[in-house]
Order: structure tokens, then C-alpha cells, then sequence
């Protein structure tokens, strides 16, 4: 089993999870295997979104030469694997934690880029007419309390008064006409903009139009070791070699400190597990009167995520196990389901069809970063979603692009900064496994 922490690298050549986005997905050519050895004007390490997007946006808007290099398939990763909720969060951080940490200005700016970071991935699925499934735009962040709600009108109240976003909150009695009917569900905080995709479709169609625009994207060509002399870069493959002015390294969490010293200690990868139910019958669609297609996450810290898919099966995901384990995939399923269970009594009856489990990067303090790593002259790494990276590792990949090409003026602290390292980095499993423990018993509470 897989641990970015110990684990040299993510495998070679590794088939997509089983999962229900790889089930309902067509395959996509890439450049195969990087045989012999090349040249190129920025090598980017990673085919997930933030790879993907950055090669597109360097080869299409700055006209450079690029190589990718994933070591499995382009979208192994967490992109082929996540939720498919494409938000204007750009962190974990909420919109008040923003104003308390950065000040009214620099709370507002991330929230303009958390806005921008949307409008690039709507952009590019229109102008590239990416068939990934886009649904209508809704978001509800439901009380899974009564006690809840007051925080939640906080929040709207802020994001109106302080950036100028409007918001609708729900009563439990609108809920219940309109969207869905269950339990937990005391109201809801509606964000209009953020919609779903199908996340390995998306992937696949940042990977079509990366190789429309020039960019190679080699599969199954993990990287062995890279050397930078005299400004330039040389890097090692399995079954060649590649020499470049800029290395972006793009794996998020996935990332292997072995390979890349400059994150040391400075990440924590986690797992986040999803379950895909049967389709809903007609009755059980008529009881619940889960109509809505709306992403959804209710108000606890650790926090499920659910939504109606296009066929009427239906997506939960939250924490999963601390380490990949095939021992664990059973009781995590059936946990996941216990916790669907909780929201929709009546679907008692529903089975699960599919399970699949993948790494989310989390950050000492929960932010991303898109940093031009010190002493190295032409190395950028893009990395630390924390579970809302949709949208944001599209953009971090357009980011990169401007940053290595010359201009990242436009990056807004703190996303331009290193990544924070984590005290006693030795023992992040151990603190990870308090920190879960702790929020679980305040959820409790």
C-alpha cells in the first residue's frame, strides 16, 4: 500500500483506481512512455489538473516547449479521484478566518481569486467543450444542527458585506420542497456559483487540449532522480532523459520528499474516501425527493460531501482510513454508508457499487502554495489543496505558467509564499491521528 511519505514514488505505468469516474470514462491517448532522451523548455512533473492546465497555459498563452511526466496515467492522481466539486474555496480556511488572518484586502483578494479560479475552469470546459458532466451551479452548506445555523447566517451576512457576494439562505422547510428531503438538514447556506463535473472526464479533456496546443504528456515515466548545474536541469526516467531551463513540480499529494527535498516536513498527505451508491429507485427518489443536483457538505469539521449524480446514484465522501489499506476498504464502505444513512433514512435499502480512496495534500496552515523554490534558479512547485483543489489546482497550473514564464505579479499573498513546515515533522501521522480524534469528538459534542 502507498504512503507519499515513505514510498519513493507513486509506482510506474498504474492503472486508474476502480473507482465510478474511471467506469464512466472513455480512454484518452497520450505520448506513451518517454523512451531516449529530449529537450524542452519546461518539464512539469505531474498530469493532474494543475500539470495539465500549466502545460496547456504554457505552451498556448507564453508559446514555450513542454514535457509532462506522470508516472501512471494523467489524472491518477487525485484529480481522476475527487468529488468533482468546482468551488471558489481556495483553502480550508473560511471566508471569516481569511479577514482574521489577512486583513479586509487580503481577504478579499483571495476571495477574488477563489472567484477567478471558477470562471478559468467554466472558461476552458466551454471554449474547449470539455464533456465532464458540468452541472447546474448550486452549492449548500447544510446545518446538520439547529445549533449551526446561527453561523451559518454569520456567513452569509459576511460574504455579502464584506465581499460582495450574495448568498441564499434556506429554511429546513425549503429544504425539504425544493431540494431534498432528510434528516440533519435544519437549513442551508446556497452559494450560486460553484457547480459538479465528472472529475477524470475533466482531467482527460485538460489532457486533449494540453497536446492540441504542443504539450507532450508521457505516461507510464515516473521521475528517478533530477540534477540542476549551471542553471539547467537534467532529468532521469526509467527509460530516458530530459533537459530543461524550468521544472514544475505538480503532484500535490502525491509528492515524494524522497525526490523533492524542498518540500521536507512541509506536507501532510491524507486520505479521503468516497462511495458510489446503486441508482435510487423511483420510490426511494420520490421519498427522499432528492431532486437536486447541488453540491453539498453540512456544517461539521469533519466534514462529509455528497451530491445526486446524472444517472441517480449517489457520491459520499469524508475522512477514510490514516494509511491505504485493502484490510480497511470494507469498513470504511460500510461506515460511509452508515454516515449516508444518517442524512437519508429512507434509503435504507440502497447498496454501494463503488469505493476508492485517495491523498489530499493538507498544509500546516491550510493553504496553497505556487512558490519559485530558493536556491533553485528555475524550479516552481504548485501544491496544498486541502480537499477544495478543483478549482484552484486548475488555476495553480495557470499561475505557474505566468510565474515561470516571468510574470507572477498577479499571484496574491500568502499563495506566492514556501510552504509552512510542519512542527515535529517526523510524527504528522501521529498528530494527524490526534487532530482527527479531536475534531470527531467536538463533532460529537
Amino acid at each position: 500500500m502507498y504512503d507519499p511519505l515513505t514510498a519513493p514514488g507513486p509506482g510506474q505505468g498504474c492503472d486508474h483506481v476502480a473507482s465510478y469516474w474511471q467506469a464512466t470514462a472513455d480512454t484518452v491517448n497520450d505520448d506513451g512512455i518517454l523512451m531516449g532522451e529530449a529537450e524542452t523548455d519546461v518539464a512539469v512533473i505531474g498530469a493532474g489538473y494543475t500539470g495539465l492546465s500549466a502545460a496547456y497555459h504554457l505552451a498556448h498563452v507564453h508559446r514555450a516547449g513542454v514535457i509532462v511526466l506522470e508516472a501512471n496515467r494523467p489524472g491518477w492522481g487525485c484529480s481522476g479521484r475527487n468529488g468533482g466539486f468546482v468551488t471558489p474555496h481556495i483553502s480550508r480556511l473560511s471566508s471569516q478566518e481569511w479577514l482574521t488572518r489577512y486583513g479586509i484586502d487580503g481577504a478579499r483578494s483571495l476571495f477574488a481569486a477563489g472567484l477567478d479560479s471558477l470562471n478559468t475552469v467554466r472558461r476552458l470546459i466551454h471554449e474547449a467543450d470539455i464533456d465532464c458532466e458540468a452541472s447546474p451551479p448550486g452549492f449548500l452548506h447544510v446545518a446538520h444542527h439547529a445549533n449551526r445555523l446561527p453561523a451559518l447566517e454569520s456567513r452569509h451576512q459576511l460574504l455579502r458585506e464584506i465581499y460582495d457576494f450574495e448568498t441564499e439562505m434556506l429554511s429546513a422547510n425549503e429544504l425539504r420542497q425544493n431540494w431534498f428531503c432528510g434528516a440533519e438538514a435544519f437549513g442551508a447556506l446556497r452559494d450560486p456559483v460553484s457547480f459538479g463535473v465528472h472529475p477524470l472526464k475533466l482531467a482527460l479533456g485538460l489532457l486533449q487540449l494540453a497536446r492540441q496546443c504542443g504539450a507532450r504528456v508521457h505516461s507510464a515515466t515516473p521521475v528517478t532522480s533530477w540534477r540542476c548545474r549551471d542553471g539547467r536541469y537534467t532529468i532521469d526516467t526509467p527509460g530516458g532523459k530530459i533537459k530543461a531551463r524550468h521544472v514544475l513540480i505538480a503532484t500535490n499529494g502525491y509528492s515524494s520528499e524522497k525526490l523533492f527535498p524542498q518540500i521536507n516536513g512541509r506536507i501532510l498527505p491524507v486520505l479521503s474516501s468516497i462511495i458510489v451508491t446503486r441508482p435510487m429507485t423511483a420510490e426511494e427518489k420520490n421519498e427522499t425527493g432528492f431532486v437536486t443536483s447541488d453540491l453539498m457538505v453540512d456544517t461539521r469539521i469533519v466534514r462529509p460531501y455528497y451530491r445526486r449524480l446524472p444517472d441517480n446514484r449517489i457520491m459520499f465522501g469524508c475522512r477514510g482510513a490514516l494509511r491505504e489499506s485493502a484490510h480497511q476498504d470494507k469498513p470504511i464502505t460500510a461506515k460511509l454508508l452508515r454516515f449516508l444513512l444518517t442524512k437519508f433514512p429512507a434509503l435504507e435499502d440502497i447498496t454501494v457499487d463503488f469505493f476508492w480512496s485517495g491523498w489530499v495534500n493538507v498544509t500546516y496552515d491550510y493553504m496553497p502554495r505556487i512558490h519559485r523554490a530558493a536556491p533553485e534558479p528555475g524550479l516552481v512547485y504548485a501544491m496544498g489543496y486541502n480537499g477544495t483543489g478543483v478549482a484552484t489546482s486548475i488555476q495553480a497550473g495557470k499561475w505557474s505558467a505566468a510565474l515561470l514564464a516571468g510574470n507572477g505579479d498577479d499571484l496574491p499573498n500568502p499563495l506566492n509564499q514556501e510552504l509552512k513546515k510542519f512542527p515535529l515533522p517526523l510524527l504528522r501521522r501521529h498528530g494527524q491521528r490526534a487532530m482527527i480524534a479531536w475534531y470527531r469528538l467536538r463533532d460529537a459534542l
